[in-house]
């Protein structure tokens, strides 16, 4: 696909219109279309040759030069048509698995208008594929269950202090918390109910309302909602980084005592037992099944784990413990987009993609000429039948080149790993350079020297008085430059970044745009073994008194 060099002498030793002019005279003056090693240019140049040569429309050479062209035309088709829809789905999916964008990714726009789909309709209800959702000026990767609780105003819609059963099962409230937040309110009462009844701690202090399953008192909904909230990190292995962010530091000191008596923490050991038993199972029955799908889809988009020792000083003067802080792979694979490593590594394959298909635009262009002014091949004129033939592959070709510029762009920033991105680059050059390959495997050497020595083609150039061509070329090296930095520094910043901060959330509970994170922080934690549990309590022994 590379058009190079060009000859200052025809076949006959005759001086072509380029000789004895300096070379950017001559640049400035013609664009030269000269006999290349690609299917193309051999069946541009050869046909009129044969057609001359042998004074018919139609001979073996003829046919074989249009047979292969498409055969060519053909494979290219087929493997941009597989590759490119697969390359654009498969970005999507990455990015709408673990993120529900606000507004669809420009390649996601294209491909729906190459496909003549409908305009998108604005989607009103939650993307149930996706682990995090906007949420004021930034994520929810929460459990769909665990957003729910987190806001007592969504459960208790007419303010008195009670989650009822009407208020659960009416019907309009029911399918705008299905639509908002994937969550099926009556399901996650019964659910709730279920386990407050069965809660060992809790016997003997149940209210009739509970035990008949009418409604639940905000003080029992207070009590419950400390071990959803652990449930919202997952993993069992996660233990040790909520040590590590003090979130049991309330529950080890002096105003815990209820936590001893509610959640039976009493000593550093015991809370380590409390989180590992409520991770690794307690939480699959305390939550809906929907907790179950995000468990098992946010470990699978986290990827494998690592861990990091640290000494944890538990504030109740037990000794200094050695624990582990899990990290995540996909975690720290994201995060290096931000080194200079990777953005000029980056930045190199796609100015390589770029100036190779600047090039192909620029032999699209040429043959275009070609067809429009119709220079003579080596002193035979193309036949009409010919430029049309030639005006026809070049149109699809043109519609290639587009297809490859679209998918080619995202195919080489989909991933984050080097050596993947190596052979997605090989793999485009792979069906840039098919008809290259095909050239050099089915025409004979004779043929091809033949084709090779053909006198290059020349069109005269609208000469620009006011700036030169090597003028023109270093702006077209700039604007390569900057296209290429744009694109790096736009995928850089919008999709790797969108992904990251995302996987912050959803894997650790982490990052500045991260709901649960600021939320139910340190202080929330210890406001709750220090406040809100013990309060829980004692309104909950009212409770039960008054009902006597």
């Amino acid at each position: 696909m590379f058009h190079r060099g060009s000859a200052s002498r025809n076949t006959s030793g005759e001086l072509t219109p380029l000789s004895g002019h300096h070379l950017i005279e001559q640049m400035e003056k013609y664009h030269v279309l000269g006999p290349v090693a690609n299917i193309y240019s051999y069946h541009l140049f050869m046909v009129p040759v044969e057609q001359k040569r042998t004074g018919r429309q139609c001979s073996w050479i003829v046919a074989f030069a249009c047979a292969i062209v498409t055969v060519n035309l053909v494979m290219q088709f087929a493997l941009l048509a597989i590759v490119g829809p697969h390359v654009v789905e498969k970005n999507v999916n990455i990015i709408s698995s673990i993120r529900q964008q606000s507004e669809k990714p420009w390649y996601e726009g294209v491909m729906m208008s190459f496909r003549g789909s409908d305009r998108p309709k604005e989607e009103k209800c939650r993307d149930s594929r996706s682990l995090c959702y906007p949420h004021g000026g930034g994520i929810t990767c929460a459990p769909p269950s665990i957003q729910v609780l987190g806001s007592w105003d969504l459960l208790d819609t007419d303010k008195d202090g009670i989650w009822s059963r009407s208020e659960a099962a009416d019907e309009e409230h029911r399918g705008h918390m299905q639509c908002h937040y994937n969550v099926d309110v009556l399901v996650l009462f019964d659910d709730i109910i279920a386990d407050i009844k069965a809660h060992p701690r809790l016997k003997g202090r149940i209210h009739s309302n509970l035990t008949h399953g009418t409604s639940v008192h905000k003080a029992y909904f207070d009590w419950y909602l400390g071990e959803p909230m652990l449930c919202l990190y997952g993993d069992q292995d996660m233990c040790g980084t909520l040590f590590s962010r003090g979130f049991f530091d309330g529950a080890l000191t002096s105003p815990g005592l209820s936590a001893a008596s509610e959640r039976g923490i009493g000593e550093f050991q015991s809370a380590r037992d409390y989180c590992s038993k409520l991770l690794s199972g307690r939480c699959d029955d305390l939550l809906p099944s929907t907790y179950r799908v995000w468990k098992v889809t946010s470990l699978e988009k986290c990827g494998s784990k690592s861990f990091e020792p640290f000494l944890y000083d538990p504030p109740d003067h037990s000794p200094r413990q050695w624990m582990l802080q899990v990290l995540y792979d996909s975690q720290e694979e994201y995060s290096k987009v931000y080194s200079w490593a990777f953005r000029i590594f980056l930045a190199v394959l796609m100015f390589t993609f770029f100036a190779t298909m600047l090039e192909e635009a620029n032999a699209i262009y040429l043959v275009f000429r070609w067809v429009l002014e119709c220079p003579d091949v080596d002193g035979a004129k193309a036949h009409s039948f010919h430029r049309f033939a030639v005006l026809a592959v070049n149109l699809v070709r043109g519609a290639l080149f587009l297809l490859l510029l679209y998918s080619g762009a995202i195919f080489l920033t989909e991933d984050t790993r080097y050596l993947h991105l190596i052979f997605d680059a090989l793999s485009l050059n792979f069906i840039i350079n098919i008809d290259e390959l095909l050239y050099a495997a089915l025409l004979r050497k004779q043929m091809k020297e033949e084709h090779e020595e053909l006198p290059a083609c020349f069109m005269e150039r609208q000469r620009n008085e006011s700036i030169n061509i090597i003028a023109l070329e270093f702006m077209r090296l700039g604007c390569l430059i900057l296209c290429t930095l744009f694109v790096a520094y736009s995928h850089v910043t919008g999709t790797m970044e969108t992904i990251r901060e995302a996987l912050q959330c959803v894997c650790s509970v982490e990052g500045p745009t991260c709901y649960e994170a600021f939320t139910y922080s340190s202080a929330w934690w210890e406001r709750y073994w220090a406040v809100t549990l013990p309060a829980s309590v004692a309104r909950i022994g009212d409770i039960v008194q008054s009902e006597k």
